[in-house]
């Protein structure tokens, strides 16, 4: 597994390319990585693992370099294995915003980012440490999806628009405080 460590200083871009090291831990045998990271005293500094199939918990951890001495140890990323979802829009719909709602994470699940669909359709959302794939609400202006039972595919209707402006039948100039009703006979 690669794994990568981001740390960001305060205000300032974030560095790339930490050295860390993975090794087994001597109780239980379990892989743990070990860095080190320069940084001016005082400093606060933010610390990101990241992997192409791991879930991190916490998903960061901020500590400030201190005036003497050395830094503590950090708190412990506990991380675990994460699937990946792959799923669809038929008919295909390019730049649907896929996000799986924060609240349907097991807990202490960092935030999945909003995923967009390609030019066919289809997204990748991940890595996720939940046996099943959350809640996810697709977006896109114009659009209603719907998901397909049973499936990880939505089906896109595109939805009609309909611009009424209201203006005085003389000026052309709009009209304020106009009420309008617009009611339909079953959605088809």
């Amino acid at each position: 597994v690669a794994l990568g460590l981001r740390a960001m200083l305060a205000e300032k871009p974030p560095a790339e390319g930490i050295p860390v090291t993975l090794s087994p831990a001597p109780e239980d045998g379990a892989a743990q990585a070990t860095f080190s990271f320069w940084a001016p005293l005082g400093e606060t500094v933010t610390f990101t693992p990241h992997t192409e199939s791991m879930v991190f918990v916490p998903p960061s951890v901020t500590a400030t370099v201190p005036h003497v001495g050395c830094a503590a140890t950090l708190p412990a990323f506990a991380a675990r294995l994460g699937r990946y979802f792959s799923g669809a829009t038929l008919p295909p719909v390019e730049g649907v915003e896929v996000t799986a709602r924060a609240e349907a994470l097991p807990q202490g699940h960092p935030t999945l980012p909003v995923v967009r669909t390609d030019a066919s359709g289809e997204f990748r959302l991940g890595p996720v440490f939940a046996e099943e794939l959350p809640e996810l609400s697709l977006r896109k202006k114009g659009y209603a999806f719907v998901k397909v039972e049973g499936s990880l595919k939505w089906e896109a209707r595109r939805l009609s628009t309909v611009v009424v402006r209201a203006v005085h039948w003389e000026t052309r100039q709009p009209l304020s405080g106009v009420f309008l009703s617009l009611s339909s006979s079953g959605g088809e």
